[in-house]
């Protein structure tokens, strides 16, 4: 037994913590225990393809570089922050790991969503200062960023059965 009752919330939503889980069909299965019958589950988390690659420079052209979709090992990487670097750990997963899971578990996987990209081009410096994650490269590299999904958002429900 979890921290919650079976059946307690109508919806359970995540954002951007889904892929640090190192089980994630135990976390799938932890949601659906804890979801009422016909309850909602929507996660979001940064796009497969983001996560397999990076920008290029080289001279003025700029390419993106991926690495193997299929890599699934566990990874290691650091992000600065005003404490100095912090350190994060995940798995590399493909969109299809995420679907088959939330199936395996019960889930109806209603929708799978891919943003499009910021419309810069239309957004004044107001506007853009408010990206979420925005660093001084998106804007940059945008020629590039505009052509991936950054992001991918799941909706599933667990069945009124």
């Amino acid at each position: 037994m979890g921290r919650f009752s079976d059946d307690k919330f109508d919806i359970v939503l995540s954002s951007f913590a889904v892929g640090y889980a190192e089980n994630l069909l135990k976390t799938f299965q932890e949601v659906f225990r804890v979801l009422r019958k016909n309850g909602l589950f929507v996660f979001a988390k940064v796009h497969p393809m983001v996560s397999r690659g990076r920008i290029i420079h080289s001279g003025k052209r700029r390419v993106w570089l991926a690495g193997s979709y299929f890599d699934r090992r566990r990874r290691m990487w650091t992000w600065r922050v005003e404490e100095g670097v912090a350190r994060f750990y995940g798995r590399q997963r493909t969109i299809q790991d995420y679907f088959d899971a939330l199936v395996e578990v019960g889930f109806v996987v209603e929708r799978l969503l891919e943003p499009d990209p910021y419309p810069l081009e239309r957004m004044n410096e107001v506007e853009k200062e408010k990206i979420p994650y925005a660093e001084a490269g998106l804007v940059r590299d945008y020629d590039i960023w505009r052509r991936l999904p950054y992001t991918i958002i799941f909706k599933a429900r667990k069945p009124r059965v």
